[in-house]
């Protein structure tokens, strides 16, 4: 199917960015700060979609927010805040305004006194269970005393019911993780989740080694707190080498020693690509479909019991390592960023949690994204991210095994960045085993990891993403695949 034909059905029942903002009298470059701020307290059009390099909404919704805010209050809503203007409005005094400012307090500082995140918070805007006193023009939320001590003297209540989880057995949920009660207001949502079409890899060396360390470095970085340094210029003109580092370290209570693999890598692959596609919200089942490329198919999508269990252990594993990079000196160095753009967040690879939600009238577990993983911003600030169809993945009539989705997401990935950048395109079956765990696998899995290789470069070649292949042998012995394109 052509681009220009997906754009067509994807768009029948949505309007562009620029149709978007011109029914509601604002430029474009206001709807834009409007999405990525979030000025009204939710997530402005949760079911919005990114074609190419524009976004589009739906026309019910955009015809909505314009029977509700004219022209005139979109204006003052940029200027002041939804809640001062409504205030002021009702018979509120410049004093009182002076007073309030004083007594305000932001959302991080109500998420640490209560010990809960502040995407909590924002669920409970979004509900209506525990709305902030002012939304201000960058859409920060600031509360009042009073709601602080109505909110403790609720939770005080709630917490007599049930005392917090102090450790966090493997798949447990992270509703009681993070305290919240137990008619957690998430489960009265409804709303479709749009799988995204694309994938997005990040391909910078830090993120490589993250993924590709052996037992020995990952246990010292988890359990002694080292630092792990990566070398990302050997020989600058000007710096000589550059260097940056991380470090890695677990959640209280989780106590998984296993290194990352490129399992792991696919799944926060597809959990990436869906955060850019404007998704914060992403089940299991969605996951699956995006490292199996099968995103456009309704049927025969699910994942087995099995495969299930290994997507969740991978999100608990991305949710619970805490990731420390040190790369603003290099950054800036490399010219990538300079000043704060080139700090990157202290946070978990994957900064989300999970709870029991309704998707379109069914309850099933859902992540939900807090923030972009801090792996992305380093790729984006490098601009050293791999894009491609996602449904390249999907091999007709084969088994989706997990080792046969990490061999292909693996070499996929490869394939693509030896095309984007030119390099030698062959690529040995000891490296493939390596990087995917099984150089020490018994020679039946080697076997038919060799046979889903083949199959799989076939299935590239009929999709034109290489032109030929070739499996070449040394010494009686299968090398390496070798391919053009």
């Amino acid at each position: 199917m052509s681009e220009d034909t997906t754009v067509t059905n994807a768009t029948k029942d949505l309007i562009s960015t620029a149709e978007s903002a011109q029914i509601l009298g604002v430029s474009p470059d206001t709807l834009k700060k409007w999405r990525s701020r979030k000025l009204f307290g939710v997530p402005f059009f949760p079911a919005d979609v990114k074609l190419g390099t524009d976004w589009y909404y739906h026309r019910e919704r955009i015809e909505q927010l314009k029977s509700v805010y004219q022209k005139g209050t979109l204006q003052n809503m940029y200027k002041l805040s939804r809640g001062f203007s409504d205030y002021f409005q009702n018979g509120g005094t410049s004093g009182e305004k002076e007073n309030l400012l004083t007594d305000l307090f932001r959302a991080e500082e109500v998420a640490n006194f209560f010990d809960i995140s502040v995407r909590t918070l924002q669920i409970w805007n979004e509900s209506k269970k525990f709305v902030p006193f002012i939304i201000d023009h960058a859409g920060d939320f600031h509360y009042t005393r009073e709601q602080l001590m109505q909110l403790k003297a609720l939770r005080d209540k709630e917490n007599k019911k049930s005392a917090p989880l102090k450790t966090l057995p493997r798949g447990q949920s992270m509703k009681n993780f993070f305290d919240q009660p137990e008619n957690d207001v998430l489960t009265a949502i409804n709303f479709q989740i749009y799988p995204a079409k694309k994938r997005i890899e990040i391909n910078d060396k830090m993120s490589k080694i993250v993924f590709r360390m052996n037992d020995e470095n990952y246990k010292q970085l988890v359990d002694e707190h080292k630092t792990q340094g990566v070398i990302e210029v050997r020989n600058h003109k000007k710096f000589g080498r550059i260097t940056s580092s991380f470090t890695l370290q677990n959640a209280d209570g989780y106590t998984d020693r296993e290194p990352l693999d490129e399992f792991h890598r696919a799944v926060l692959s597809v959990c990436i690509a869906n955060w850019l596609e404007g998704n914060r919200y992403i089940t299991p089942a969605i996951i699956y479909r995006g490292i199996t490329g099968k995103v456009n198919k309704k049927s025969n999508s699910k994942p087995s019991k099995d495969q299930l269990t290994a997507i969740i252990a991978a999100i608990d594993k991305l949710m619970f390592t805490k990731f420390d990079p040190h790369v603003k000196e290099a950054l800036e160095q490399l010219k990538y960023a300079n000043g704060d753009e080139a700090k990157i967040t202290k946070s978990a690879l994957l900064p989300c949690y999970r709870a029991e939600v309704t998707i379109n009238g069914q309850k099933s577990d859902v992540i939900c994204f807090d923030r972009r993983s801090p792996l992305l911003e380093i790729s984006e600030l490098k601009k050293q991210l791999i894009t491609y169809d996602a449904e390249l993945l999907d091999i007709p009539n084969q088994n989706n095994s997990i080792l046969n989705i990490t061999l292909k997401n693996y070499v996929m990935r490869r394939v693509q960045e030896i095309k984007l950048h030119k390099l030698h395109s062959t690529l040995t079956f000891k490296d493939i085993f390596c990087k995917c765990r099984i150089e020490n696998a018994h020679d039946e899995i080697k076997r038919r990891a060799r046979e889903y290789i083949k199959k799989f470069f076939a299935h590239l070649q009929d999709k034109q993403v290489i032109k030929s292949f070739e499996i070449t042998k040394r010494h009686n012995t299968f090398y390496s695949v070798k391919f053009s394109y």
